[in-house]
Order: structure tokens, then sequence, then C-alpha cells
């Protein structure tokens, strides 16, 4: 929403001449003659006509100062071009609106943010830019993931076709060099990888209400197991539904609070968590996935012999 402007021009010839004669008493309490015959109010009705004029210009935003502002956002290509190249009335607003919506557009790749975002709208599902990380792919495939490394950054892409992975990789290269301002051509090596699943299996052994006990639980049972997929998936999943993020841990606490929050469980006697098909540690609090990472969930619900089943 635009800043409103105000409204300078907001004092009358009548207003300031009614002011100026009300402040005489004051000032010179001998001067009892305030008709417009007496000398002195033809002076104070000049100063009012002057000042508003001086007040009707202050309001008023002029051609050769919106040339100004021009040329301050978008220099000419002629840098010593004067005032003899300014625009004329008729074309300074639009030149001024198209100059403005171009500085809108980022054309640099200098934080995590400015490296995720273009992975993100070149079509990547979820991106996360790991500075002074080199990514070093190993004779099976798997990527090793250098930390504290000068001069590198990897960025982690999930569900990027590989036809697109190389045009952003162009397309960042670019806006890092761009965005050089000092020239020293300290443009880092850009490493782009495809994020990897790591498959995660819940145990998770639950007592639920006696009104859904009926064909073994099937109803609480699905919703389980379709709430904590939803949840964790990477493009859906999220407390604000726009996707796990890359790297996110995944606590038990977490895992607690989701499946008792669903309707018709009662409560929980037992919760597991294996990776790759190796249980957790029993003083494991969760899963801890790597930056280049995510979780792919799998629920296997059980019903304790408490309920009776």
């Amino acid at each position: 929403m635009p800043i409103e402007l105000p409204n300078l021009d907001d004092r009358t010839f009548a207003d300031l001449l009614d002011e100026g004669r009300n402040m005489i008493p004051a000032l010179a309490p001998s001067w009892t003659d305030h008709n417009p015959s007496d000398p002195g109010i033809t002076i104070l009705e000049m100063f009012a006509a002057v000042t508003e004029q001086l007040i009707y210009r202050t309001n008023r935003i002029t051609n050769a100062h919106k040339n100004v502002f021009l040329r301050w956002i978008e220099p000419p290509a002629d840098a010593d071009a004067g005032p003899s190249s300014d625009l004329p009335p008729s074309e300074i607003d639009d030149a001024l609106v198209n100059a403005i919506r171009k500085m809108r557009v980022e054309k640099r790749a200098i934080t995590a943010a400015d490296y995720e975002r273009l992975a993100c709208n070149a079509g990547a599902v979820r991106a996360r830019c790991l500075p002074r990380c080199q990514a070093v792919y190993q004779d099976d495939g798997s990527v090793v993931l250098t930390e504290d490394t000068l001069g590198h950054v990897t960025l982690v892409v999930a569900k990027l076709p590989d036809t697109l992975r190389s045009a952003l990789n162009e397309q960042v290269t670019a806006l890092t060099t761009d965005a050089d301002p000092l020239g020293v051509n300290a443009t880092p090596t850009l490493h782009i990888v495809p994020a990897q699943a790591l498959p995660v299996t819940l145990s998770v052994t639950l007592v639920c209400l006696e009104e859904y006990r009926a064909n073994n639980g099937k109803m609480v049972r699905d919703e389980v197991s379709a709430r904590l997929e939803a949840y964790f998936h990477i493009e859906t999943g999220g407390p604000a539904k726009q996707g796990w993020p890359l790297g996110k841990e995944v606590y038990k606490s977490t895992l607690y609070a989701l499946i008792s929050q669903i309707k018709g469980v009662d409560y929980i006697t037992a919760l597991k968590l294996s990776v790759n098909g190796k249980p957790l540690r029993t003083n494991d609090n969760g899963v801890m996935p790597a930056s280049h990472e995510y979780v792919k969930m799998k629920v296997l619900c059980h019903f304790s012999n408490e309920q009776g089943q």
C-alpha cells in the first residue's frame, strides 16, 4: 500500500490574513485601526498573498524534481547527461513507474535466502542454502558435505527436474557475478545437489476410545497414518502446510503431541522410531536428518492389549 502524501497546501489567503490580524493586539496594542484602508493591513495582505504562493509551490512536485529522482534511481547511459535530457511532463510519470517496478526485481544472489528463493522460483519444492559448504559426490552416488569450506556454497533442492538444474546453475552464477560490487572476483563455487529422502518408520502402539474400537479401530489407525505422513511431507507438511523443511529434526515429543490430538486416541503406550531399518537408541530424542535430507515418514499403528484387541 503506497504512503499517502500529506497535503501541504492547507492554508488559504483568508486564513493567513485572519491569523496575522489576530496577532496585532498582542504584538502592537497601540495599533487599533484594522480596516483594509490602513497601510499596515495592506502590507499584511501582501505578505499573506506571498505566503500563500510559497505554500502552493511547496505542495507541488515539479517536473525538474521528477527528472532528478529518475536519474537517481535509473542512471542514464550517458553519465554527463544534464537537464537537457529531461523528459517532458507527459512522459516522466510513466518512466518513473517503470523504473520503480524494475527496482522491485531482485537481481542478486548474496544471502542464503536469495539462493533459496531462486531455487523455488525455478521449480524446486523446497530448497536450503548451506554457505561455506562443499558437496563431494562419492563413488556410490551419495553426497558428503564438507563444512567450513571458504568459497563454496551448496544449494540443496528437493524435487527439481534435472532439465531445470543446469538452468538454475547458470542463473545463480550470473547473479552472483553481477552482485560482486567490488569487482574482486569473489564469486563462490556453487554446488546444486538433490535432496535425499531419509526413510523413517514410526511404530506406535496406542489405546483408542471405546466408541472407536469397531473394525479393530480401523478409522483411528487410518487417521493416525494419514495425519502423520501428511504432517512430515516435503511439499505440504509442517505447521503452516508449506512443506517439512530440509534437515528438520523429528522429535518424539512432537509425535506424541500430534497423535494425542487425533480424535479417538485415548493414550499412547509405546512409540518407536527406526531410520533405514535401524531402531533408534533408547536415549535418542528423535531423528536428526543431515542438512541435505528430508524425512520420508512411514507409520505403523498398533493397538495395545489393554483395550482387549
